[in-house]
């Protein structure tokens, strides 16, 4: 049996260009859809009808989401839509992410600091020092390629949203991706929240900073080609 589709939601960026190194590794039997983010400040709920309208109609899938769109992972499952067998939860969170509340934090997201900071340092804040030159290079490309306003935006979006009681109602398998060195960005509290809300909820952990498909991209399309098989018997006949 075909084991289901993956519909792929990106991270900050939301190009979808960063899952490449995932792509060149994921089983040809899985078939890949992405999903990007026009440069507009779009909030999630404005944003979950683009991920809504990107899902498959007449195949099993399973949803992942990657840091960013984690809470859009959430909300999209959330809605019940057919043929849904599972997510998979990259590097993410439910709330806020960091240990200052979200009314501390907000002022501090400014574009202009968002400027401030050059795309090769962001790009290796968020590797974690882990990652080949050319996937190196690629990030910090993308992180140039994105408005700083954008930025800013969707990084006090994610400080300000909270789907863990849509999380506590699935019913779904999940499958929750950490790298162990992930201390600033999503940290591993994050991981362990998913763990107490979520019913079935699977944890595979990696040598690695935040951006695990990038930096350990042969070993995360291992884990997620194994849940989506693992899914393959158990996928919604509604």
């Amino acid at each position: 049996m075909q084991p289901p589709s993956i519909v792929l939601l990106p991270g900050l960026d939301g190009t979808g260009r960063l899952f490449a190194p995932l792509l060149s590794h994921l089983p040809s039997d899985i078939r890949p859809i992405i999903v990007s983010y026009p440069f507009e400040r779009l909030g999630y709920q404005d944003l979950l009808r683009t991920v809504l309208a990107a899902l498959p109609h007449d195949e099993p899938f399973v949803i992942l989401g990657e840091s960013f769109s984690g809470p859009l992972a959430v909300l999209a499952a959330a809605h019940q839509p057919r043929g849904l067998a599972g997510i998979v939860l990259d590097a993410t969170f439910v709330k806020n992410p960091t240990p200052l509340s979200a009314s501390l934090a907000r002022p501090l997201v400014r574009p202009f600091l968002v400027r401030l900071l050059p795309s090769t340092l962001t790009a290796r804040l968020l590797l974690g020092g882990g990652a080949a030159p050319v996937v190196a290079r690629e990030v910090a490309s993308v992180v140039d390629a994105v408005p700083p306003e954008i930025v800013a935006f969707r990084i006090v979006e994610a400080l300000g949203v909270d789907v863990s009681e849509q999380l506590r109602q699935l019913q779904l398998p999940i499958l929750y991706l950490r790298g162990r060195r992930d201390h600033f960005v999503v940290p591993g509290r994050n991981a362990r929240e998913v763990a107490r809300l979520g019913r079935q909820v699977e944890i595979a952990q990696f040598d690695t900073g935040h951006m695990i498909l990038q930096t350990r991209p042969e070993e995360s399309a291992a884990a997620i080609a194994g849940f989506c098989r693992r899914l393959t018997s158990r996928v919604p006949s509604n």
